[in-house]
């Protein structure tokens, strides 16, 4: 009992951080006796466009940055595929693919970014026709051509990826999702085609009725999981915690919702220089990508609480 009561204790003050509107809805024990739940949503606003390009070629998909540099697919019926690059400035340039690699990316749902061996990669995840297929192109030096590298069939189905690791040179540690499903892997940098079996990380919520599978972001031991309303119109971002095993714990702590009146559906997110937050967005006649300020202060304030709920124990 004194455990039980010293963790409420540390995450009361854990919810102070994280400013109002955040409850403890619920108790579940999905790895201890102990664990409880923190439910909040708060509406924020769209954030600062940074740039766009017309869907005249497609939708916009899968989204990851690297050193300020925005990487994103579009798609047109899920096999026209085109790869580009976006600056802080907006200023947008088309990596070229060969035809065959364009139809491989398929729907291109999500992407992340990497360092291997010195030369800049992108990892791809179609997410509905080749679903347990995870894609390496690398990139020429100028960032002009992208060529398959590596296609790694994994023992799942997956609709996003994000990465624990972009940079160094240890094993990359990837983060999946299907669905509710959460699943990691490890993979060479340098490593061929070939299969790879993944690890059950647990389960998330979705617990506002209709989703549609978008991408997701992993950040100082938090899971960060977009989805949107079959409207296509709010979105809401949830903030999971992730355990040092990179297993959700049980924690949704926190839900932000942001939409328009119009279409606005989020793809993707990621993040640059720890508070500046992210996405791409599907709108009327547009692909856009946005910076939301509010998002990063509200997420850096679930990691302070977060390290401060480590601190006491």
């Amino acid at each position: 009992m004194k455990n039980t009561v010293k963790k409420i204790a540390g995450f009361a003050m854990a919810f102070t951080l994280l400013g109002t509107g955040t409850v403890v809805t619920k108790t579940i024990s999905p790895e201890s006796d102990n664990t409880i739940v923190a439910s909040a949503i708060t509406s924020i606003g769209t954030g600062s466009q940074i740039g766009q390009i017309s869907n005249k070629n497609g939708g916009i998909q899968g989204m990851g940055m690297y050193n300020n540099v925005f990487y994103f697919v579009t798609q047109k019926n899920n096999s026209n595929c085109k790869l580009y690059r976006m600056n802080m400035n907006g200023n947008t340039s088309e990596i070229s693919l060969s035809k065959s690699d364009s139809q491989l990316i398929g729907h291109g749902n999500d992407l992340c970014v990497a360092k291997c061996n010195g030369k800049l990669c992108l990892f791809v995840v179609d997410g509905q026709n080749n679903k347990n297929i995870l894609l390496k192109y690398e990139l020429n030096s100028a960032q002009t051509k992208a060529t398959l590298a590596a296609k790694y069939q994994l023992d799942k189905n997956v609709s996003a990826v994000t990465l624990v690791n972009p940079d160094g040179n240890n094993n990359l540690k990837f983060i999946f999702r299907n669905e509710r499903n959460i699943f990691t892997a490890e993979i060479g940098r340098n490593e061929s085609s070939g299969k790879k079996k993944t690890t059950n990380s647990g389960n998330i919520q979705l617990e506002r009725g209709a989703a549609v599978s978008q991408g997701i972001c992993y950040y100082k031991d938090l899971l960060i999981v977009p989805y949107t309303d079959s409207n296509y119109k709010y979105n809401y971002i949830q903030v999971y915690r992730m355990n040092s095993n990179l297993k959700i714990d049980g924690y949704l702590l926190d839900s932000f919702k942001i939409g328009k009146n119009s279409k606005f559906e989020i793809e993707s997110i990621d993040y640059s220089n720890g508070n500046n937050w992210y996405y791409n967005t599907n709108e009327n006649g547009y692909c856009r990508l946005y910076l939301n300020t509010s998002l990063g202060n509200a997420i850096n304030r679930i990691v302070e609480a977060r390290y401060y709920e480590m601190s006491r124990r």
